[in-house]
């Protein structure tokens, strides 16, 4: 009976040391399951803030993509409106010599001569004053009503003929 006693103990002793173990092995699954958790909560949240990295990247890289096409189309407008200026500077210079063909005096002679019907005069009349009769002219003082009359009339006829000067029109170059 003696055996008997100590076998019992011994699976007593066993069951004790079993269900000790047992418990320390529940303890560390537990310990790893809350670790496990710890750690999956700390992969999830290296996982958020890598797709939020890559999410920054891509927003940044297609405003940085839309920039550039922006850059392109304004550079299109600028080749396309430099192209334009140059058309119409080149066309400036066609008109411009259009119209100094236009002022030039061959031209102005021949539409007078064919279109105007005018002709050219068979003799020329200069008019010449003495230089004497114009200085006494200036020396003399009035003292009379005639010769008063006879001043302002020069100096009208002299009026006149300045007026007339300033409505002749020259022909003109291409250049400015």
């Amino acid at each position: 009976m003696n055996k008997v006693i100590v076998v019992e103990k011994k699976t007593k002793d066993y069951k004790k040391i079993n269900s000790t173990a047992n418990d320390e092995e529940k303890q560390r699954r537990r310990q790893k399951k809350r670790q496990d958790n710890n750690g999956s909560n700390g992969v999830l949240i290296y996982m958020f803030i890598g797709i939020l990295i890559i999410l920054i990247t891509a927003v940044f890289g297609i405003l940085y993509i839309n920039k550039y096409v922006e850059m392109n189309k304004i550079s299109l407008k600028i080749n396309r409106v430099e192209k334009e200026i140059e058309t119409l500077n080149a066309k400036k210079q066609k008109l411009k010599l259009k119209i100094s063909q236009h002022k030039s005096l061959r031209r102005v002679e021949k539409v007078a001569k064919t279109q105007l019907g005018m002709v050219e005069p068979k003799d020329i009349r200069y008019i010449a004053m003495n230089q004497q009769e114009t200085h006494d002219i200036k020396n003399k003082l009035p003292v009379d009503s005639k010769t008063k009359k006879f001043k302002l009339g020069k100096l009208s006829h002299r009026v006149i003929s300045w007026l007339q000067g300033l409505t002749e029109v020259e022909a003109g170059t291409l250049e400015d």
